[in-house]
């Protein structure tokens, strides 16, 4: 890679997950409209894969799912899993 100066080469196999979760990711959506039940869904899948990921491809991972989010108009940290809470009374 030009200009990329000790930058390792992410693992094969996290690329091919990262992926595969992006391109399931429409049909997360789709299936899931409610944020809070999106959130479990994502969380479960997302969540197993950075569990996996070596150190030095951590920053790699969470760019690549923060990015997965943000095309789907979720911002990063978002994590209320659950149907949304109905209003107070």
């Amino acid at each position: 890679m030009i200009g990329a100066v000790n930058t390792p080469v992410p693992a094969a196999d996290l690329v091919a997950a990262l992926d595969a979760l992006e391109r399931r990711l429409p049909q997360l959506v789709a299936a899931h409209p409610d944020p809070g039940a999106f959130a479990c869904v994502w969380g479960a899948e997302a969540d197993a894969i950075l569990a996996l990921t070596r150190p030095a491809d951590e920053s790699y991972a969470n760019g690549r799912v923060a990015a997965m989010l943000a095309a789907v108009g979720v911002e990063p940290g978002f994590d209320l899993c659950g149907p949304a809470a109905p209003p107070a009374s």
